[in-house]
C-alpha cells in the first residue's frame, strides 16, 4: 500500500514481484489460530467448518492482491500460477518472468565435509541424513517429514533428520523424533552450504512456495530432492525420477516409501544427485543472469514509459 500511494502521488513507476503466497499463508495461520483459541469445540467447528473463516480471509487477501497488481506498471512473476493470474488481470506485455538465481560455485558438492558438519552440529555420522531447510511452521509441513521418518525408524531403519531453521513446531518435531533429529536453528550461508553438501537427501513437503530458493541450493549442492508437486515446488524438477522426485500424496506413508526407495538404492540416489547438480549447471540462471536478463530490461522499460508520459506535448 505504501508503494502504491507513492506511485499515485509522484508518478514514479511501480514494478512488483511476488515471493510469498501471502493469502495461502493467511489461510493456514488463521486455521491454526482458531484451533489454538477454541480447540475442537462448537465455536471452533462453527468458525472453520460452517463459516470457513480461514478460506474467507484467503479470498479477501487474494482480491486485495489482485487489485494492487492492476495498478502496477509491470508485474514480475516467478511461479506459473502467479504468471497466469497476473496475465488474467493485465495486458501480457506488462507481465514478465522473474527467475531465481543461484551462486553455482558457492553452493557446490565440493563443499562436502561431513565429519566437520557432524561435529559442529552434533549430528550422528553413522547413518543417512534427511535434510529440511525452512521455517518450522504448519505452512512448510515439516511434520509430514517427521512422521515419515518415524514410520521408517519404527521398522528399524537407521536415519537422522536435520532441520535447519526455527519456528513454532520445533518442540512438536522434537517430541516426534527424539534423538533421531537435530535442530541447527538459522545458519549463516557458509554453514548452510556445508550442511547441504553433507546431507544424503533433501526432503521438502511444503505446498505454499512461490519459487523456493532452498530447493535450488540443495540441487546445486548435489542433493536428490523430494518435493510436493503443489505450489512453486512443482516446477523445480526438470525430469521427475531423474533429478528429483515429486510426492503427490500428503500422507506421510507416501513420503516414507519414497525415502526408503532412495536409501535402499545407493546407485539411483547418486545418479539423481549428479543429475540435480547438472540441471543447475546447465539449465539454471546465476544471479547475474537474473539481474541482466529479467530485472534490468523491465526497470528500463518502466522508466522510459514514465519519461514518455511526462514529456510535454507538441501543443504545449
Amino acid at each position: 500500500r505504501t508503494a502504491m500511494r507513492r506511485h499515485r502521488r509522484t508518478g514514479v513507476p511501480l514494478v512488483t514481484s511476488t515471493h510469498t503466497d501471502v493469502p495461502q499463508y493467511a489461510r493456514v495461520v488463521t486455521r491454526k489460530a482458531i484451533r489454538r483459541l477454541f480447540g475442537r469445540n462448537l465455536a471452533g467447528r462453527w468458525l472453520i467448518d460452517r463459516w470457513q473463516v480461514h478460506e474467507r480471509i484467503e479470498r479477501m487477501l487474494r482480491r486485495r492482491l489482485e487489485h494492487y497488481l492492476v495498478g502496477c506498471d509491470f508485474v514480475l512473476a516467478s511461479s506459473d500460477a502467479d504468471f497466469r493470474r497476473a496475465r488474467r488481470l493485465l495486458s501480457h506485455e506488462r507481465v514478465r518472468r522473474l527467475r531465481r538465481g543461484i551462486d553455482k560455485d558457492f553452493f557446490h558438492p565440493r563443499h562436502r565435509d561431513r565429519p566437520m558438519a557432524a561435529q559442529r552440529f552434533g549430528i550422528p555420522d553413522d547413518r543417512p541424513w534427511l535434510l529440511c531447510v525452512g521455517r518450522l511452521d504448519e505452512a512448510k509441513r515439516p511434520l509430514v517429514l517427521a512422521k515419515a521418518a518415524q514410520t521408517l525408524l519404527a521398522t528399524g531403519r537407521s536415519l537422522h533428520v536435520v532441520f535447519v531453521g526455527s519456528g513454532p513446531l520445533e518442540a512438536a518435531l522434537a517430541r516426534e523424533l527424539g534423538p533421531a533429529a537435530s535442530f541447527t536453528g538459522s545458519l549463516s550461508q557458509e554453514d548452510l552450504r556445508g550442511v547441504y553438501a553433507a546431507a544424503d537427501l533433501f526432503v521438502f513437503p511444503s505446498t505454499t512456495e512461490i519459487m523456493p530458493n532452498v530447493v535450488i541450493e540443495a540441487k546445486a549442492s548435489g542433493l536428490p530432492v523430494l518435493l510436493s508437486r503443489q505450489g512453486g515446488s512443482g516446477q523445480m524438477i526438470r525430469t521427475p525420477g531423474e533429478d528429483g522426485l515429486y510426492i503427490d500424496d500428503s500422507d506421510p506413508a507416501a513420503w516414507a516409501a519414497a525415502v526408503e526407495r532412495l536409501l535402499d538404492d545407493t546407485s539411483v540416489r547418486r545418479n539423481m544427485a549428479a543429475a540435480a547438480r547438472r540441471h543447475i549447471e546447465t539449465g539454471w540462471p546465476s544471479w547475474d543472469d537474473v539481474l541482466r536478463e529479467d530485472l534490468l530490461p523491465v526497470w528500463k522499460e518502466a522508466v522510459r514509459g514514465s519519461l514518455t508520459a511526462l514529456a510535454p506535448t507538441a501543443s504545449a
